[in-house]
């Protein structure tokens, strides 16, 4: 396969040469964007215009940040991962029509997952008599199958069959890559935390809860603030919650 890259450092590690192998066929397009901003903190955008028919009418991009170059495009082609795989293997991927009765019926109640616990929105007609096509997936805790409402597996709305009508909008969150798959696991599960969490004491809903700083930070977090502080914006990061056992927290800047 043969593709053209433009825009990107010739010199990257081998986990950016991971993901650009992997990709599909198709150009690469890649750009800084942090020249625009005056706190100098590195940001690309990095594009894939695809070839295979399976992606037509998707734009897999992503931007990326990080203390180097090379770690704001790697940030950004995980982000072009994330768009791809989940359209090119559920597309692939067999899907079986039923509702949760017959199917349970058919092949027992641990490997279908019941559709009135998975957080149905408010009002929803969905019941265990409702046919769905349903998709492969596996259980974390043990590795067994498990069938879901592709409903909730989708990446977009191209994955669905004709006419089918998801029962929630498709929803992307949740979506983890990396270099090993408990890496890509684990920047899944974090990003559902960080949304859940910050997402509903955010702005409108914001508490106030502020966060003293101490004294003493890493290296890589106070050259971050410094550099922030440097472009006369003030960081005010602030609490959202610990629920889970996990620390959830967002910046806001004052500038």
């Amino acid at each position: 396969m043969t593709r053209t890259i433009t825009g990107l450092p010739e010199q990257l590690g081998a986990a950016c040469h991971l993901y650009l192998d992997a990709f599909p066929a198709g150009d690469i397009v890649a750009f800084p964007i942090d020249g625009i901003d005056r706190v100098g903190i590195p940001v690309w955008v990095v594009a894939l215009f695809p070839e295979t028919a399976d992606l037509d009418g998707i734009m897999p991009y992503g931007v990326g940040y990080g203390a180097t170059d090379e770690a704001a495009i790697l940030g950004a082609l995980g982000e072009i991962a994330e768009m791809v795989w989940p359209t090119l293997t559920l597309s692939a991927r067999g899907k079986t029509r039923g509702s949760y009765a017959d199917l349970v019926r058919e092949r027992g109640e641990r490997v279908i997952a019941d559709p009135l616990t998975l957080c149905l929105p408010a009002g929803s007609p969905v019941d265990r008599e409702t046919p769905l096509d349903w998709v492969d997936a596996k259980r974390w805790a043990d590795g067994s199958s498990v069938l879901v409402p592709i409903d909730l597996a989708a990446y977009s709305a191209k994955e669905l069959a004709p006419g089918y009508v998801p029962f929630t909008t498709i929803i992307s969150n949740g979506m983890g890559a990396g270099p090993d798959l408990d890496w890509a696991i684990g920047h899944g599960l974090c990003e559902i935390l960080q949304r859940d969490g910050n997402g509903l004491l955010f702005r409108a809903l914001d508490r106030g809860v502020a966060i003293d700083l101490p004294e003493s930070l890493p290296a890589e977090i106070s050259d971050l603030i410094n550099r922030f502080a440097a472009a006369d914006v003030r960081v005010i990061p602030k609490f959202a919650t610990d629920e889970f056992g996990l620390a959830n927290v967002y910046c806001v800047g004052v500038d």
